[in-house]
């Protein structure tokens, strides 16, 4: 269009009028593009937190309304000498967490070019100079993901590839296995080949899983830890015993902090199995004074300390309540609540909704657990996580499903 003007035979008053006009006539095309189709994101990276606001007909939804959006990684993605942005938006589960690029297209305005779970990210330069995006799992079909480790310095391992399609302007999956060194590992890929799977929840917290062989087959054990200004507290330990220092030894890569403080639920071993060794470690380990009896009878690892009434502890500014709501799983087990997050962790009292039983009863109060699971229902009204000990955490509303689990078992 300017070009065209150059040519026009006109006086220079009238070329500054059309080009004012023309100029004006842009500047408002270009706003309406800004509302019609683009994101504008502000971006406080002092807080580590990102404001999206969609464009008006767009049908954007945050998947995640209690996590806060953190800026993940700031790039230019596909080659157009401007820094996009991937961003997570939580919704953590089995699959990942919601991540979203957008690249930049002028001052705070942007692109959504993906939206989709991603497992422990990665990322890599292609041929054409553009970012790939990397996940450990398949989105959205985790079931068809495995990780086959080799007694040899490679592995083969299934991931993901994101590759920018420059026609759609999108990113789109380009391709599944990749065969790679262990020095190229990631991390995160380093700690699921040795039996640890560590996923981030919300804010400070983050779930870890370990694996125990069961009927030759692997079942996982979750355990969580927070990470605060003074250290890192567990709740629970790993239940596999070559875990234990692996995941001090992730807690440290990942955030820079020691575990300082560890807390058991009950006193099977999948809970309390790293307390001997953690202690050793100068670990503060603890248990209720319950619990610490039935280790000693059972001949479980015990803690350094126990505490007799229901205790609050504070680390950093966070705070974690424990809560004995009765007999379950075990005479012995307790929950701790952990406020400013509204996480509910209940360990081996409550079944994930992917259980179809109640699992181990050896130990069990079937004629008090459903009594107890409506102690912590009531004490605890309205939470946004609840964690527990075995399989997925996604749906919260595990502690009814535990109590339709425990009216079959009586029927």
């Amino acid at each position: 269009m300017l070009g065209y003007f150059s040519k026009l035979k006109l006086n220079k008053k009238m070329k500054n009028f059309v080009f004012i006009v023309i100029s004006l006539c842009c500047q408002n095309i270009l706003s309406q593009i800004s509302v019609d189709s683009l994101f504008k994101l502000k971006l406080k990276r002092n807080e580590n937190f990102v404001s999206i606001i969609a464009p008006q007909k767009s049908v954007f939804v945050n998947p995640d309304s209690i996590s806060k959006s953190e800026p993940y990684k700031s790039a230019d993605f596909n080659k157009d000498g401007k820094v996009d942005e991937l961003i997570y938006l939580g919704a953590c589960n089995e699959k990942g967490c919601v991540y979203a690029l957008f690249l930049n297209q002028y001052d705070d305005y942007y692109h959504l070019a993906f939206m989709d779970y991603l497992k422990y990210p990665n990322f890599e330069t292609n041929n054409n100079g553009y970012i790939d995006l990397i996940s450990k799992n398949e989105a959205w079909n985790p079931k068809k993901v495995s990780v086959l480790s080799q007694p040899s310095d490679t592995v083969t391992l299934l991931l993901t590839r994101y590759q920018l399609d420059q026609k759609a302007n999108k990113y789109a999956v380009v391709g599944n296995v990749t065969k790679i060194n262990n020095s190229d590992l990631i991390q995160s890929s380093i700690e699921e080949n040795l039996g640890l799977h560590i996923s981030h929840l919300v804010g400070d917290y983050y779930v870890f899983t370990t694996y125990k062989q069961l009927n030759n087959q692997p079942f996982p054990s979750n355990g969580m830890y927070c990470v605060t200004a003074d250290g890192v507290i567990l709740f629970d330990t790993p239940w596999d015993t070559t875990q234990f220092q692996p995941l001090l030894d992730s807690i440290q890569s990942k955030h820079q902090k020691k575990v300082v403080m560890a807390i058991a639920t009950h006193f099977h071993d999948d809970r309390t199995a790293g307390l001997e060794y953690y202690s050793t470690q100068g670990i503060k380990t603890y248990t209720s004074k319950l619990t610490y009896d039935l280790c000693l009878q059972n001949g479980e690892k015990q803690p350094t300390f126990y505490f007799i009434n229901d205790t609050t502890f504070t680390l950093g500014k966070h705070q974690f309540s424990t809560y004995y709501p009765g007999e379950g799983h075990t005479k012995d087990n307790i929950v701790i609540w952990c406020e400013d997050a509204k996480i509910l962790y209940v360990g081996c009292l409550v079944k994930s909704t992917e259980n179809k039983g109640l699992g181990n009863l050896a130990d069990a109060n079937l004629n008090e657990w459903a009594a107890t699971i409506k102690k912590v229902m009531k004490k605890y009204p309205k939470v946004h996580f609840v964690i527990p000990g075995h399989f997925s955490w996604s749906n919260k509303k595990a502690l009814k499903h535990t109590l339709k689990l425990l009216k079959n078992e009586k029927q």
